[in-house]
């Protein structure tokens, strides 16, 4: 006996019988190419908007991204580490407060790792467009039932296209003028969480930082602290950490 291999199939030779077996190999890089994620719900009205003077209000958690993001937003290559999940949540705003969105999507393969979010905006390209990607919070979570609400939810991190995992974690916070802090659940390691300069960062206005490359791969537990000086309110947070090879792409 003896074996040829290829990236996909398997060949067993069994010399003496004369007979050939041909074994597929699940391929382990369909997991790893960047797969488009639609509105789950294409036939109703997407649902975004613009607003110059609108006052920003919400949840505690605002976004969740490996890594520093330079230049401008790049709306038509958004892209999330999936946990293999197909259908998943996304809220996005900018800083201001001025463009907000809320949407269900659906992977367009199931157990993708590397999701791209198409579209991240219908009307508002050329806007968003012209913002800088530091400027531009997107919160995307696998929601524990059917409605798309953020409480005790695996978060799926935004990642930087073309570029290897980052094992920086920033957590975009809307604390209202209370104190941030942050800690891994297991390690007990403190994150570095300070105020957003800026008057017009109003949809959130605190960052916090932690190391998370002993926990690429797997699913890491924080807890957010808000104190305001009178009693602290806790939030717990799910992230659903991409292995370290899985955030490059083409």
């Amino acid at each position: 006996m003896f074996w040829r291999s290829s990236p996909k199939i398997l060949i067993a030779h069994l010399v003496l019988s004369g007979t050939i077996f041909a074994i597929i190999l699940p391929d382990e890089s369909r997991s790893q190419e960047v797969a488009d994620a639609r509105p789950a719900d294409s036939g109703t009205t997407f649902n975004e908007a613009f607003d110059r003077t609108s006052a920003v209000s919400g949840g505690v958690i605002v976004g969740v991204k490996l890594g520093d993001f330079t230049g401008n937003v790049d709306v038509d290559n958004i892209q999330l580490g999936g946990n293999g999940d197909q259908t998943f949540c996304v809220r996005a705003v900018t800083s201001d407060g001025r463009f907000s969105s809320s949407n269900k999507y659906v992977a367009t393969r199931a157990g993708a790792t590397r999701l791209r979010i198409s579209p991240v905006t219908k009307a508002y390209g050329d806007i968003l467009s012209a913002y800088p990607a530091h400027d531009f919070a997107v919160e995307a979570f696998v929601a524990q039932s059917g409605a798309c609400i953020s409480h005790d939810a695996i978060h799926l991190p935004q990642i930087q296209a073309d570029r290897r995992t980052s094992d920086k974690l920033i957590v975009l916070v809307n604390g209202n003028s209370r104190t941030v802090t942050m800690q891994n659940s297991k390690s007990l390691q403190a994150g570095k969480c300070t105020p957003v300069k800026g008057s017009t960062r109003i949809a959130y206005d605190s960052e916090c930082v932690i190391e998370v490359g002993s926990f690429l791969g797997s699913v890491a537990v924080f807890n957010i602290g808000l104190d305001d000086g009178f009693a602290v309110e806790k939030q717990t947070l799910k992230v659903a950490l991409p292995e370290a090879t899985e955030v490059q792409s083409k």
